[in-house]
């Protein structure tokens, strides 16, 4: 959850129903990060970090709050999120496979 400072939010990441099945060995994550109104939150630093090497992807949601990574090993990751003004969203165990 990605909480403003001075008051309550959530972030969306589109994770489970987003992840991107491909023929391969690598998948992708898109998302969008927003908040609890549903307003986007722009030039969010999002990084995907694969837990069985621990190996680190990041990126910044656009202004439209969306971000992807592309090419990512199947296995499963944790993807943090923080953005000025909020505090740190985690979501774990979000598993990338190919051709489930």
């Amino acid at each position: 959850m990605l909480l403003r400072k001075s008051s309550l939010f959530s972030a969306v990441l589109f994770l489970g129903a987003s992840l991107a099945l491909a023929q391969g060995t690598t998948s992708r994550i898109p998302g969008t990060v927003t908040d609890a109104t549903g307003a986007v939150v722009p030039n969010a630093t999002v990084i995907a970090t694969n837990d069985a090497t621990g190996v680190s992807y990041t990126t910044h949601s656009s202004a439209a709050g969306t971000y992807a990574f592309d090419s990512l090993q199947i296995g499963s990751y944790t993807v943090k999120v923080d953005a000025p003004g909020f505090n740190e969203f985690v979501s774990k165990n979000n598993v990338l496979a190919i051709g489930v």
